[in-house]
């Protein structure tokens, strides 16, 4: 092979060495002259393939790792694996330039399934935001992912505030969508479907009668269960508390259904969830969850009581008491007037079955005041049922304590 001149024309060392050995094979009687020449055509085309390369990274920053990677195989005479890189860079290309047009695509059929939904068709929008989402599934299964379940959300909230088949449909897409947001691929997108979907699924059960309503239930049940395998105490905490919290309602929804050993069973595992997220969910750190979650527990100790012999609903009830009292901390009439009108309920029921177990006058007396002090904020149109039970114990409690 003829032998490489003493400058390098400006490349690499090993990609000087890869042309000169391969000029010589191909051309074992060439004069060095005609070396001279390939090596100077070699450097012009190099400095352009350069510019060309910068310009991917320029177009595009998410090219510049194989850019620089097919550079540098290129500067060390591999030439397969540049061509390797480069073809990688070639497919995302194709894919940007698919893609965009794949949004313009799924615009399209989003906007038809808002329409859709405006004109109360929830089948025929949940249609078209599974189509959309579809679009990209051989591009972007994330993005997909991510747009349909904002979409979802739309129909979870027309399906909470007006019924219909939102909340059918919601639960459907939810479930479709951890079929691209899988634990594996996706965790914590995984981990905050599930949630999203054991919301819609309690939701819905509490709109279902009988034995399927308590499957409803039960799948809920189920999907807050398996977003806590990824929503550890260890990794996300906040969001282990939360789940750990809805979990708990979930529970104490199944126990309302369920008859004598097994529903109590299902409270007691309510009462250790809410306890549970306690323990994260600081007065410090969130007071308004903490909050809410002391009054969650308050209503679960309240179910927990009228389960059990008196003997032991009295540790139960002042435990509930202690609760409540901890909630008002936080949920003042001045900060938080519906919240605050709610402690009041759950503080009047509590007292009201305190009244059963001694220092009755004094408790029924005190569960008037909280249910009178509910009434002066919660409106009877508004909040109709919440005003109506209000007044339904209000109107017996001042039946015992005028009979005596």
């Amino acid at each position: 092979p003829a032998p490489a001149p003493p400058e390098d024309y400006g490349l690499p060392r090993a990609l000087l060495e890869n042309v000169v050995l391969r000029f010589g094979h191909d051309n074992p009687d060439a004069p060095e002259a005609e070396l001279v020449a390939f090596l100077k055509e070699t450097a012009k085309e190099w400095q352009a393939l350069k510019a060309r390369l910068a310009g991917l990274e320029a177009m595009d920053g998410r090219l510049a790792n194989l850019r620089g990677a097919a550079e540098s195989a290129i500067a060390a005479g591999e030439f397969a694996e540049a061509d390797a890189r480069l073809a990688d860079a070639e497919e995302m290309q194709q894919a940007e330039r698919t893609l965009a047009e794949v949004r313009k695509q799924a615009e399209v059929r989003e906007a038809r399934g808002m329409a859709a939904l405006m004109g109360g068709d929830e089948a025929a929008a949940a249609a078209h935001f599974e189509t959309a989402a579809g679009f990209f599934a051989p591009f972007d299964t994330d993005e997909g992912g991510r747009r349909l379940n904002g979409l979802t959300e739309a129909l979870y909230r027309r399906g909470v505030a007006f019924g219909g088949e939102g909340l059918t449909q919601a639960i459907r897409l939810w479930e479709s969508n951890l079929s691209r947001w899988t634990r594996d691929a996706a965790p914590q997108n995984w981990a905050m479907t599930q949630n999203n979907l054991a919301v819609a699924l309690r939701n819905q059960a509490a709109r279902t009668e009988g034995a399927a309503g308590a499957a409803l239930l039960g799948r809920a049940v189920a999907a807050y269960e398996a977003a806590l395998e990824v929503y550890t105490r260890e990794a996300a905490p906040q969001d282990w508390a939360m789940t750990q919290n809805n979990l708990a309602n979930a529970l104490s929804d199944q126990a309302e259904r369920t008859e004598a050993a097994a529903g109590a069973a299902l409270l007691c595992r309510a009462v250790a969830a809410y306890e549970a997220a306690l323990e994260v969910r600081t007065r410090e750190a969130a007071p308004q969850g903490w909050a809410m979650t002391q009054n969650n527990l308050a209503f679960a100790l309240l179910s927990q009581a009228a389960r059990v012999e008196p003997e032991k609903a009295v540790p139960l009830l002042k435990k509930a008491r202690r609760a409540c009292d901890l909630a008002h901390e936080v949920r003042t009439r001045d900060a938080a007037p519906l919240d605050h009108a709610t402690a009041q309920w759950t503080l009047g029921l509590v007292l009201e079955a305190i009244a059963e177990h001694g220092d009755r006058r004094e408790a029924l007396a005190a569960a008037k005041a909280a249910f009178e002090t509910a009434l002066g904020i919660f409106d009877a149109e508004s909040n109709a049922p919440q005003y109506a039970t209000c007044m339904e114990h209000l109107e017996r409690i001042e039946g015992k304590l005028a009979g005596g």
